[in-house]
């Protein structure tokens, strides 16, 4: 006799890293003007973030530095020069003073805040979890085989893709972003919602 089973796993738990998503820019007339003074305010900007690397900036990027050209109705030519940034803080308090005092800074919008696993936790949880709904799965198997009448003699397959549809199972690294309407970063860190699923086919006797 063969019995197939599914055996799931979930946790909520605390992020341990929190990624801070900006944007720099500046607006007006003249184009060399505007790019000048976005590229002073991508430059102060630079100079705040370095020396929090590596004690509690994991990484950052800056990108370079366009411009939009766009006329408004019956108006002169309207320039705006930008750069996006992204700063991944493995210390939230040092995020939170960060968001503070650039949040409110001219030209610089925080747009939200991604919080999630670093890769170490991540994998340390997945082999957890995937331990954690094999062991479910087997249990299942057994209860099935004991009503039946039979024991589970070996296990003839284990997958996290689904046999029948062949859809992954995926575990569901989910972290839940935060944004405020004013332009400063909720920093705030929310739980981490993990799963894992699969899929187990037993022989029994």
């Amino acid at each position: 006799m063969e019995i197939l089973v599914e055996g799931s796993a979930e946790r909520m738990v605390s992020p341990d890293v929190g990624e801070l998503f900006l944007m720099l820019e500046q607006e007006g007339n003249d184009r060399e003007f505007v790019v000048g003074l976005t590229s002073e305010l991508t430059r102060r900007f630079s100079e705040a973030v370095a020396p929090l690397r590596p004690a509690s900036v994991v990484r950052w990027s800056l990108d370079p530095i366009r411009v939009h050209t766009w006329r408004p109705e019956e108006g002169t030519l309207r320039y705006r020069a930008m750069a996006n940034s992204k700063i991944l803080f493995r210390d939230f308090q040092a995020l939170a003073d960060f968001a503070v005092s650039w949040g409110s800074a001219p030209g610089v919008e925080i747009h939200y805040t991604d919080w999630r696993l670093s890769p170490e936790t991540e994998q340390r949880l997945e082999t957890e979890l995937l331990t954690e709904a094999v062991a479910a799965g087997r249990r299942r198997a057994e209860a099935m085989a004991t009503a039946a009448g039979a024991a589970i003699t070996s296990c003839v397959e284990l997958s996290d893709h689904q046999p029948v549809s062949g859809v992954a199972a995926r575990g569901a690294w989910m972290g839940t972003t935060a944004a405020s309407s004013d332009g400063g970063a909720v920093v705030e860190p929310r739980d981490v919602h993990l799963s894992v699923t699969v899929y187990a086919r037993y022989q029994a006797g």
